[in-house]
């Protein structure tokens, strides 16, 4: 009798153990509740194939028929990944809120499936600071040919100034409620570079002087020369003459009274201007 017991107690231990294993590997086997994957955050910031690094010279020269185009150091320089190689990292191209550049060199490995908000975060982005390129790191850029990246091109705007007579003098407009930018009809909305300039109406809505300035996004060049005659009164339009000095893709920006007006051009060669 005592025998029995025990082999039915050896028995029993056997089945709870047994009985164990098989939760443990049932266990194992169903798939947990995960996340859907993150974005990869390295593929949305990258344009390809990009070699040119932004910037632009604050001195204007004597010859803007023939600018000297020199790189300009970036305000700014930070390595997040100081452990590796230079040729290992990225170079990622900011532009401030202020309008200044900085680079970021850093592991590409480290950003991805970062979601944006934390990729912004490790890269210490503020709030208005945007990203305006990022390059591979030399040792995976192999042969790859250089390929130019897009130039994000403001639209024209639908609307137009307030004012019947400025509003009659294009179709293409950029503005706001309180500043506007109307390109002559005469460059059928084509921007182009050139020592001669384009002739540019704004129309401000509310008091102040016009300031004009611009940069090339997508290389080092002079600045934009800008041209502001007086006599336009302190509101209403005022004539202007703009001077890129290269072309490529420029940022201008308009400002008067605290108000800033921003757009985004494409520039062409000045040989394909048809006002000579």
């Amino acid at each position: 009798m005592k025998l029995s017991r025990k082999i039915t107690g050896t028995i029993i231990g056997l089945l709870l153990i047994v009985l164990s294993i098989l939760v443990f590997v049932i266990r194992a086997q169903v798939p947990t509740s995960t996340p859907p994957p993150l974005p990869d955050i390295e593929k949305s910031l990258a344009l390809p194939g990009a070699t040119s690094t932004p910037g632009f010279d604050e001195k204007r020269p004597d010859d803007m028929g023939m600018p000297t185009v020199t790189p300009i150091p970036f305000k700014v320089s930070i390595d997040l990944s100081k452990d590796i190689p230079l040729k290992d990292k990225s170079r990622i191209i900011v532009q401030t809120k202020d309008g200044e550049y900085k680079e970021i060199l850093i592991a590409p490995d480290e950003l991805v499936g970062l979601p944006e908000n934390r990729a912004r975060t490790l890269l210490g982005l503020s709030e208005g600071d945007r990203i305006i390129n990022t390059i591979p790191p030399q040792s995976l850029m192999g042969n790859i040919p250089h390929q130019q990246p897009p130039c994000p091109v403001t639209p024209y705007a639908t609307g137009r100034p307030p004012d019947r007579h400025t509003a009659s003098f294009t179709e293409t407009w950029y503005g706001h409620e309180a500043l506007w930018a109307g390109l002559s009809p005469a460059y059928n909305g084509t921007w182009y570079a050139g020592p001669q300039g384009l002739k540019v109406l704004w129309y401000r809505s509310v008091a102040g002087k016009l300031t004009v300035e611009g940069q090339r996004l997508d290389a080092a060049a002079p600045s934009l020369q800008a041209d502001i005659p007086e006599g336009y009164g302190n509101s209403g339009y005022q004539a202007s003459g703009l001077v890129f000095p290269a072309e490529g893709c420029w940022e201008v920006t308009g400002r008067v009274a605290g108000q800033a007006l921003r757009f985004v051009v494409s520039v062409h060669p000045a040989a394909e201007n048809p006002i000579k």
